[in-house]
């Protein structure tokens, strides 16, 4: 009789542990259901883009299936510098407009289309610049490109009637003689390694001297 009651005693403790974890189980995924909504959960909780009217925002700009289940998380693994370049470029070819990826918890738009790059850069809120400025910081630190908020436009306001377009027409010649003597001398260095840094200063200096 005391076997048959601790048996007994011990199913039933089974059971309610079962129960609670379908319970939990079933608030966990309802909990994912709605999150997902506004995170893609797969791609590591990465905020979905949304559009104001509501309308789908892939009528607005596609999104490219990633490799795996996991978006575009694991689309550049395994590649090089090189290979992430080619990537890059025969994405943007393939979709052939501004398009979003979703990789790591993030939330990137690429823009590749004039249309996309004149509504972005004319906008006067949005110059926080994305999360892969933070490479130039070490080398560039926080100037015009690289800064936000009230030091960007003190440093705008500044050089803004220096390069008034008006200005810059009249060196519009000496600007693309530069930039062709610039590109003259990787010609034909296809697999030779050469630091920016030594030759970035002396084109420079020469477009703006």
């Amino acid at each position: 009789m005391i076997s048959f009651v601790g048996e007994f005693s011990g199913g039933g403790c089974a059971t309610m542990i079962l129960l609670w974890l379908i319970v939990a189980l079933s608030v966990l995924l309802h909990w994912l259901y709605k999150v997902n909504k506004d995170y893609y959960i797969l791609s590591f909780f990465s905020r979905r883009i949304r559009t104001k009217d509501g309308a789908p925002v892939e009528s607005i700009a596609p999104i490219p299936k990633g490799r795996t289940i996991f978006a575009n998380t694991f689309d550049l693994y395994g590649r090089d510098h090189a290979g992430v370049f080619n990537h890059s470029r025969d994405r943007a070819k393939k979709m052939g407009t501004s398009y979003i990826e979703y990789a790591f918890g993030t939330s990137i738009y690429n823009i590749i289309d004039a249309d996309s790059a004149e509504n972005v850069l004319n906008h006067p809120n949005l110059i926080t610049k994305g999360l892969v400025y933070n490479f130039l910081h070490p080398f560039l630190r926080t100037g015009l490109l690289t800064s936000t908020g009230k030091k960007w436009h003190a440093r705008r306001k500044m050089l803004t009637p220096t390069f008034h377009f008006n200005i810059l027409n009249q060196f519009q010649e000496i600007f693309k003689t530069e930039s062709l003597k610039f590109l003259q001398q990787f010609k034909g260095q296809d697999e030779v390694t050469i630091s920016l840094h030594d030759v970035i200063p002396r084109f420079t200096l020469n477009s703006i001297c």
